[in-house]
């Protein structure tokens, strides 16, 4: 099965829009594999953070972001593309 894949309001605007290209073709090359594989397998680097109302509320880690998504109507929705802070030894 095949979802679609959406940004809730205005997110990809205020956390995506404005990365360097490097960085925005990380994050889209993680939002496209979402549609095939959007909730937990075993071996999949997503997880299930917490429940929301009914809807869980997943996450998954690229080498520079974290992703969260939840799935509503056979929908995958970004609710939040956060940057991992690189630690300094």
């Amino acid at each position: 099965m095949s979802y679609s894949v959406r940004y809730a309001k205005s997110i990809y605007e205020r956390q995506v829009e404005n990365l360097p290209a490097s960085a925005r073709a990380e994050i889209d090359a993680h939002v496209r594999s979402l549609k095939e594989h959007p909730m937990p397998e075993d071996g999949s680097a997503v997880f299930r953070v917490r429940m929301r109302t009914g809807s869980p509320l997943y996450a998954a880690r690229t080498r520079r972001f974290m992703v969260y998504h939840t799935i509503e109507d056979e929908c995958v929705v970004i609710v939040s593309v956060l940057p991992i802070p690189q630690l300094k030894p």
